[in-house]
C-alpha cells in the first residue's frame, strides 16, 4: 500500500472514530445490511419477495430507550420448523457476540 493510500485511510478511520453518531449510524447500516444478506441467502428471496416458506422467524434490529436491540431467534432443535434452523441462528448470533454484543437475558 501506498504511503498516500494509507494516510487516506488513517485520516477517514481518524474523521469516523472521532464522531461517535456518525460511527452508531455506519454500524447499524453494516448490521442491517449483513442481516439481510444472510437471511436472503437463507430463505433465497429478496425482502418482500413472498416464498412458500417465508411466514418464518427473522432477526430483528430496533432502537430501544438506551440503544439497539437485536432479536435472534432461537433454533428449533426438534426440527419442526423449518425457518428456524439451529445453525443459521447460533452462526448470526457468534458473529454478533465477535462484535460485542451481549444477552439480555442474565
Amino acid at each position: 500500500m501506498t504511503t498516500s493510500k494509507r494516510n487516506t485511510k488513517r485520516v477517514a478511520v481518524e474523521a469516523v472514530s472521532g464522531d461517535r453518531d456518525l460511527m452508531k449510524a455506519l454500524m447499524k447500516e453494516a448490521l442491517q445490511e449483513v442481516l439481510e444478506g444472510e437471511m436472503t441467502e437463507f430463505l433465497g428471496a429478496a425482502p418482500s419477495e413472498r416464498t412458500e416458506g417465508r411466514n418464518g422467524y427473522r432477526v430483528l434490529l430496533t432502537r430501544a430507550r438506551k440503544g439497539m436491540v437485536i432479536f435472534v431467534p432461537m433454533g428449533d432443535l426438534a426440527g419442526e420448523d423449518p425457518t428456524r434452523d439451529v445453525e443459521f441462528y447460533d452462526a448470526v448470533w457468534s458473529f454478533l457476540k465477535a462484535f460485542g454484543a451481549k444477552d439480555l437475558v442474565p
